[in-house]
């Protein structure tokens, strides 16, 4: 069992070294820590919450001055709300000087965890990460390559460790990734932050504990398997030496020539990671690493694509930002499995036709995952196939055309998105190429940019594979008496529909239909009134629906039902009737992007 277990609104925490333990319940009000005569004291009120985890008082102490308060309760809140990590900054900070105090709150982390501390704390952190099966132990040490505070999707974080060949390169993969992520979860050393649409019992993203992470970068940098680089010092040759992977967390150090040529000492290293904040202007980026696997350079902006990358031809993964094209011969790289494509900055004309990746990427035969918003796949002149690539992501209905998704065989997963301009009218009548081409799909996604809502929109019957498992639709002004064919899907659990995805005032769904649904979204439409029957429904949540006046209370076998930023007056009556529902429901104010 890991130092951390938590979960919905109650979370406990067990530490058993020494004999200790801890328990932690959820309150609201605030806490902090002050110095007082060269000892710590815990400043509680009745019940008191630090960060996302909680504690009862034990000690009260007298007033103390506004800028003490501040700065303990700024330690305590870097604390994450570990009583554990509380205390052990008590320790330490025991008979130090308010400058010692004001030092440690302008840190990122109040503690650094290492093997070697002789701390209850660092020895139960340490012990929780041995326990792990030998397995998971790089799976859980690499999440340590994100910044602290990084939001960590599960998709991005099952991408790398596939490119990193944690896993070898057996069919289903992704899977097996998504098991191992699970079992941190279980073993309580990672925490899911988000659950997903298709099965609440997964995480959408994820985080780790500052302590947890504090161990992975001190295990990971003892035995080279990354090393990050915030500033010009962690760079130096006796820094990054056999290091395997780097993690560039200010790419501002990209900037130094002497960085550059620190970094031709480790022509071995077989990562590259770019997680610093965006740039604004291009740096540039060291080419010297011939055995790079892994570049994720998505932070940094290029206004012409760099071609010496072409000469890192063992790369599996490639996420790039630039202002200009893929060049010509990019099946260069042929072992990517990954290939990660935006421009900084997206222009579309109304006279322009799409703009198409080279015909040369249907040579990537190794190619799994392909995003590349503002581009298209054009038809290949030849028999070509993409045989593994798996999701495609950010193209138009250019590329939804018969003569391309046949040559996909195996696609489960694409996110169109439409720019639509003043004049120009949607028939949407590509929906139907993937009824025709594929019987079982993972998820559609089509997002209308700039969506034109007059009456000469030709809101034609929607149509998907029948064995579709997530439609998210935005701004594609459907009649909700078009609802029905979506309703009719028999394996349909995740449903979201977004600004405009349908029209009009009032949604009712008859018996029988969505007899699999789970999860609806239903944000920035015009409803007034809306009548739901689904009988296996389990997590409704309905946003910025400004009009919307009534909503049934067929929410028997509902188990979460959410109303955030709608009508006042809806809201109120929500409040007063929301014991009534048949479902937990939560009003208030929206805090995420589902």
């Amino acid at each position: 069992m890991g130092l951390l277990h938590g979960g919905g609104s109650f979370a406990k925490l067990k530490w058993n070294v020494h004999g200790g333990s801890f328990s932690l319940a959820k309150f609201k009000e605030e806490s902090c820590l002050v110095p007082m005569h060269g000892l710590l004291y815990y400043h509680f009120s009745t019940t008191t919450t630090v960060g996302n985890y909680f504690i009862r008082p034990h000690l009260l102490i007298e007033r103390r001055s506004a800028v003490e308060n501040f700065i303990g309760k700024k330690i305590a809140k870097n604390c994450e709300g570990l009583p554990a990590a509380i205390i052990q900054v008590g320790e330490n900070l025991r008979g130090k000087s308010f400058e010692e105090w004001k030092t440690l709150s302008e840190k990122e982390d109040p503690l650094v965890i290492t093997r070697y501390d002789d701390t209850p704390l660092s020895k139960a952190l340490f012990f929780s990460y041995m326990m792990l099966p030998q397995h998971l132990k790089p799976f859980f040490m690499y999440m340590g390559v994100f910044p602290k505070h990084y939001g960590i999707s599960r998709s991005k974080l099952i991408k790398l460790w596939v490119s990193e060949s944690f896993l070898g390169t057996e069919p289903g993969i992704e899977e097996i990734a998504g098991n191992a992520l699970g079992l941190l979860i279980v073993q309580s050393v990672v925490l899911k932050e988000k659950h997903a649409s298709v099965d609440m019992y997964k995480c959408k993203n994820t985080s780790l504990h500052f302590t947890f992470r504090s161990l992975c970068v001190s295990e990971a940098k003892s035995e080279k398997f990354f090393h990050i680089l915030k500033k010009y010092t962690d760079c130096t040759p006796e820094n990054i030496k056999r290091q395997q992977r780097l993690c560039i967390h200010n790419n501002v150090v990209l900037a130094f020539t002497q960085v550059h040529e620190w970094m031709e000492l480790v022509p071995n290293a077989q990562s590259l990671l770019c997680f610093g904040p965006k740039q604004q202007y291009p740096v540039l980026l060291p080419f010297c690493f011939r055995l790079l696997k892994v570049l994720d350079a998505l932070a940094l902006r290029f206004y012409e694509f760099p071609h010496q990358l072409l000469a890192l031809v063992h790369l599996t993964h490639l996420s790039i930002t630039c202002d200009r094209e893929l060049p010509n011969y990019i099946s260069t790289l042929s072992n990517l499995d990954v290939l990660i494509f935006t421009r900084y900055h997206n222009i579309k004309f109304s006279n322009n036709g799409p703009v198409c990746l080279p015909i040369d990427i249907w040579n990537m035969h190794k190619l799994r995952q392909l995003y590349c918003e503002g581009f298209d796949l054009q038809p290949p002149p030849d028999n070509s196939h993409l045989e593994n690539l798996l999701t495609v992501s950010g193209v138009s209905a250019h590329s939804c055309i018969t003569e391309v998704l046949s040559r996909i065989p195996n696609l489960n997963r694409i996110a169109v998105q439409i720019e639509s301009t003043h004049d120009s009218t949607e028939t949407f009548n590509f929906f139907g190429h993937f009824a025709s081409v594929y019987e079982e799909f993972e998820s559609f996604k089509c997002v209308v940019v700039n969506p034109n809502l007059s009456s000469q929109i030709v809101r034609s019957v929607p149509n998907f594979p029948m064995n579709i498992r997530k439609i998210s639709l935005s701004g594609c002004g459907y009649p909700w008496e078009n609802m029905e064919v979506i309703a009719s899907l028999p394996n349909l659990i995740a449903l979201k529909l977004r600004w405009y995805a349908f029209c009009g005032p009032l949604w009712k769904t008859s018996t029988g239909q969505f007899p699999s649904l789970e999860f609806l979204l239903l944000e920035d439409l015009d409803i007034e009134n809306l009548e739901l029957d689904i009988p296996y429904l389990r997590w409704v949540i309905v946003r910025h629906c400004y009009k919307l006046e009534n909503i049934s209370n067929q929410f028997k076998n509902t188990g979460l039902l959410e109303v955030d930023d709608c009508n006042p007056s809806f809201m109120k009556k929500m409040r007063e009737c929301r014991s009534f529902l048949g479902a937990e429901a939560k009003v208030g104010s929206s805090s995420t992007d589902l």
